[in-house]
């Protein structure tokens, strides 16, 4: 299938700008072009958002809660992507706006320590640092939820849970997430794929985030490569379908329903990397964000 309308549009844009390419750029220059392009979440209602900063290990992060109008049936732990060395909080509040509306839950904000000032294991500890807050902070009906790496991040923490007796996650959401850390697939292959996220972005990220190569078979670094994903929480999983990441993804929700754990899966046809994060601009991110808060409201029902 070829790219949506939508989609095509916002590539050949991205690409005729003559910009120059994120692994090119230095960490700053990456931060600032990423900053620019999320600035396309489309309309966000307005709702209560209180700063709170939580003790983590070796210091500590903000976390940044989005209160919904309506009385709050759970708690959503947002992680955000950037490949681990991108993004903000403040970045992501419009599109967790969104999402506290849409699911009439509280969303809270993880705004994780960087790479390559913080590499791996900070961004996950520190995740998984703001899970464990919300869940004592609220005591709702707890839920992990990140894309890209966010994605990586929340499937990891998801683990991390089960393996250490950490709190109770009701769900998990993992849009477009990165699984493994081989970039041996045919989606990472195909040149069609090969769009605004390319390999050598990705390979510069996981340099980044991940410099001493031996780590990067650990669960937390490739949630894929656990030896059991049986007794973890319930899956929803986006995937774009032109993404390199797209067979990882795809690999992953499918090793979920062979280890008995409910999964539900969607694949945004004709749709890009990073598309969820762009509402404004890509209407596939509505259709997404609808098909997650109706099976996030049979999971906490």
């Amino acid at each position: 299938m070829s790219l949506s309308p939508e989609a095509a549009r916002f590539v050949e844009m991205a690409m005729s700008g003559g910009g120059a390419a994120l692994h090119t750029m230095s960490v700053d220059q990456a931060r600032a072009a990423v900053t620019g392009m999320l600035d396309n979440p489309g309309p966000s209602p307005a709702l209560q958002i209180t700063d709170y900063q939580v003790a983590v290990e070796d210091g500590s992060i903000l976390v940044r809660v989005v209160t919904p109008d309506t009385p709050p049936r759970g708690v959503i732990v947002y992680i955000h992507g950037g490949g681990f060395i991108l993004g903000t909080a403040a970045e992501h509040e419009p599109l967790c706006r969104q999402i506290a509306a849409a699911t009439s839950c509280i969303v809270a904000i993880a705004d994780y320590r960087l790479a390559p000032e913080f590499p791996f294991p900070i961004p996950v500890n520190d995740s998984y640092g703001a899970v464990k807050w919300a869940a004592h902070k609220f005591g709702l009906p707890l839920v992990v939820m990140g894309d890209s790496a966010g994605g990586n991040l929340g499937a990891a923490i998801a683990q991390m849970a089960k393996v250490d007796g950490g709190p109770k996650i009701a769900a998990q959401v993992l849009i477009y997430p990165v699984t493994d850390s081989a970039m041996n697939t045919a989606s990472y292959d195909d040149p069609k794929n090969q769009l605004l996220l390319t390999r050598e972005t990705a390979e510069w990220f996981w340099d980044l985030y991940v410099p001493d190569k031996s780590q990067r078979s650990d669960p937390r670094v490739a949630p894929i490569r656990a030896a059991s994903l049986s007794g973890l929480p319930p899956a929803i999983v986006v995937l774009a379908s032109h993404d390199m990441l797209f067979d990882e993804g795809k690999a992953y929700a499918d090793r979920l329903h062979a280890a008995g754990v409910p999964c539900e899966l969607m694949v945004a046809e004709g749709e890009i990397h990073g598309f969820f994060v762009m509402a404004g601009i890509m209407p596939a991110a509505k259709v997404a964000l609808q098909f997650i808060a109706q099976k996030l409201d049979a999971m906490l029902t």
